[in-house]
């Protein structure tokens, strides 16, 4: 596949105790027309993460809504105005982590730093993928 080189505009933010950091990011990109959003850099505490984990040898998915304040060890992934798609890694007061695909009720303990690149020229959306039975990335030239 053939790419060309993009400019990105970057967007700081800090999301407060009590939001859900998936809804904020949503309502940003809707709100700013981000036509091809992604996670950059992003740190900070949460004090309940739904996760999906990776499927099994039988094709079966995990699924655990984990309630206990964590940090944010690392948090990645593309936001396209239609659906996102972010996976985390999660630290506990005892140092263990958790990782996997975010789905949700990701809600702020005490605060989250976050920077939202936007490849400048791109558009991102999803599309169910028969093969793999989820919404996957489409990524176009923006049409000008």
């Amino acid at each position: 596949m053939a790419t060309q080189l993009s400019s990105m505009l970057v967007h700081p933010m800090r999301i407060h105790p009590g939001e859900d950091v998936l809804n904020v990011l949503q309502e940003f990109v809707r709100t700013n027309d981000l036509k091809a959003a992604f996670i950059v850099t992003c740190v900070g505490s949460v004090k309940r993460v739904k996760l999906r984990f990776a499927t099994d040898s039988e094709g079966k998915e995990a699924i655990s809504d984990i309630v206990e304040n964590m940090e944010i060890c690392s948090l990645v992934g593309t936001v396209a105005q239609d659906g996102s798609h972010i996976h985390g890694t999660f630290g506990n007061v005892k140092g263990h982590t958790v990782s996997g695909h975010v789905m949700g009720n990701m809600e702020v303990q005490t605060t989250v730093e976050i920077v939202i690149g936007n490849a400048v020229g791109y558009h991102f959306s999803r599309e169910l993928d028969d093969k793999t039975g989820f919404k996957e990335l489409v990524v176009e030239k923006e049409k000008i």
